[in-house]
């Protein structure tokens, strides 16, 4: 018996037909953002989303958010070898007054902006370098004139904000609530005790409820009899049989 061929889920969306393994960060963050679109967050629990069944992220989606998260988890936590530090830092200078001051000041400059931004990884490192260059900068800084260290810090700083919120994103999609759409027989079993709780909370006359019994308050005497068979000490049996006879 041959085995039946089947055919995976497939998104209307282009970015999941890649491969988890194949994707570049540009459709990586179209995939994030395109399923957390579909995500709802659920009333009264905090970071709790939830996602329609049909809405749900498919196996190969959730593939390549797994490959995405540790991607970004990789180039967050990946500090890099000082000699690649130095190589994206000196490239991004190259071009700036080059005829001016010497190899010294140069070398100088290069670790002002390696210490600016010795806490931060490399990835976001080569990311700012590239942004800087191709003069698209997240933060203020002039095309044609050289960043100061403080400046190239931000700039760094700010490159990590959409690349942490990506992965907070890609997260909360894996751990998304999936909700199911209740069956028939369970709208039917929801609806039978729904009507039994009605019954008993508002009787007909073909349906008279619960029936509570109409008891009376005990009498005091009721109360001091069975205290009659214990040892106990007159003075206090005086005292509740003057009791009684004053509420009597």
């Amino acid at each position: 018996m041959q085995p039946t061929k089947t055919t995976p889920a497939t998104s209307s969306s282009s970015t999941a037909t890649l491969p988890a393994n194949r994707m570049t960060p540009e459709a990586a963050a179209a995939l994030v953002e395109t399923l957390h679109a579909k995500l709802s967050p659920i009333d009264g629990a905090w970071n709790r989303y939830s996602v329609p069944s049909h809405l749900a992220p498919t196996t190969l989606e959730r593939r390549q958010l797994c490959a995405v998260v540790d991607r970004l988890e990789r180039d967050l936590a990946d500090i890099g070898d000082p000699t690649e530090r130095e190589y994206e830092v000196a490239t991004l200078l190259l071009g700036y007054e080059k005829s001016k001051g010497s190899e010294l000041n140069a070398g100088l400059l290069n670790e002002q902006f390696l210490e600016a931004v010795e806490d931060q990884p490399l990835a976001a490192i080569r990311a700012a370098c590239k942004r800087i260059r191709q003069g698209k900068p997240l933060t203020k800084i002039e095309r044609g004139w050289r960043p100061s260290p403080d400046s190239f810090a931000e700039e760094v700083r700010e490159g990590l904000i959409p690349v942490r919120a990506r992965m907070v994103r890609a997260r909360r999609i894996l751990d998304v609530e999936v909700d199911a759409p209740p069956t028939e027989e369970e709208l039917a079993r929801v609806a039978a005790r729904a009507e039994a709780y009605r019954l008993r909370r508002m009787p007909t006359q073909d349906h008279p409820g619960l029936v509570v019994p109409d008891l009376a308050p005990p009498r005091p005497a009721d109360l001091v009899a069975p205290l009659r068979d214990l040892q106990v000490s007159p003075g206090l049996m005086a005292r509740l049989d003057e009791r009684k006879d004053r509420h009597a």
